[in-house]
């Protein structure tokens, strides 16, 4: 999986602060500070039409098809997407979900390369590739640009950027808020808070902040949930970072369920 920003408007929070002063005729309020008190006061109450006025554009890659049916489901945004009508899938590569254990990988692998088969026995009988396309797999991955202004993106990550995801939409999504949490720090900050678990900051490891680790032979990205890797099927130990107990505010693992001094329930970004 690749997130890549495309842009980004510039000086995100200094144009929503332009926007929201025109509705009440406050620009001598205009400070340097006054920005981010009137984005959180703008969010509280609700009045959040001029975070509309900042877009982010995003092309994200290597994810299935079964995760981009999931993300143009958010309507108000714009999308571009690697057309299955006009490209050729004979090469397609796929996603392997990290529930496939490691003893079942060569079987599912082997179902794909049958697919792959059948796409080309298609191709070969003269069929056009607007309809062998009917014949892959939500496995098959893809690329996708995505546009939206700041209040949409706030949707998708409330709902998106939870435990409750399926886990492949919410480590883009994730890697999403973090960029753009980055650029427009108030417009984002109380998403991030709201979330159960840790959201890692700018200085730490990009792989943790989309639910995924290296594999220690072939360095490929793994889902945090798998033990082995799906490249190679070396043994990739499970792994954990710092969280928060919501009860006694005590430091414990990522892996942890349970606090081991309260015995309270850790909630998991990732669970």
């Amino acid at each position: 999986m690749k997130v890549e920003l495309l842009s980004v408007t510039p000086d995100a929070e200094a144009l929503i602060e332009n926007a929201a002063r025109t509705c009440y005729a406050s620009h001598r309020k205009t400070g340097p500070e006054s920005a981010g008190r009137l984005i959180h006061h703008l969010i509280k109450s609700g009045h959040e039409s001029p975070l509309e006025h900042a877009y982010a554009t995003f092309r994200i890659s290597g994810v299935s098809r079964a995760m981009t049916h999931q993300l143009v489901r958010h309507r108000l945004c714009a999308f571009s997407q690697k057309s299955q009508r006009y490209v050729s899938e004979k090469d397609f590569e796929y996603v392997i979900p990290p529930s496939i254990a490691k003893e079942y990988q060569e079987d599912y692998e082997r179902d794909m390369e049958a697919i792959r088969g059948t796409y080309v026995k298609w191709l070969l009988r003269g069929i056009e590739k607007e309809d062998v396309r009917f014949v892959l797999p939500n496995a098959c991955t893809s690329e996708i640009v995505v546009s939206a202004n700041f209040r949409e993106c706030r949707h998708v990550f409330s709902v998106r950027c939870t435990r409750h995801a399926q886990w492949e939409i919410r480590s883009a999504c994730t890697i999403m808020l973090r960029e753009l949490h980055q650029h427009a720090p108030h417009v984002f900050d109380d998403i991030i808070d709201s979330i159960p678990g840790h959201i890692p900051d700018a200085s730490e490891d990009i792989d943790k902040t989309a639910g995924i680790k290296r594999c220690s032979e072939c360095h490929k990205a793994v889902s945090y949930e798998s033990l082995y890797c799906h490249i190679c099927g070396a043994e990739v130990p499970a792994q954990g970072y710092p969280l928060e107990c919501p009860s006694c505010h005590r430091q414990v693992s990522g892996l942890e369920k349970f606090c081991k001094v309260c015995g309270a329930s850790i909630p998991r970004l990732y669970g």
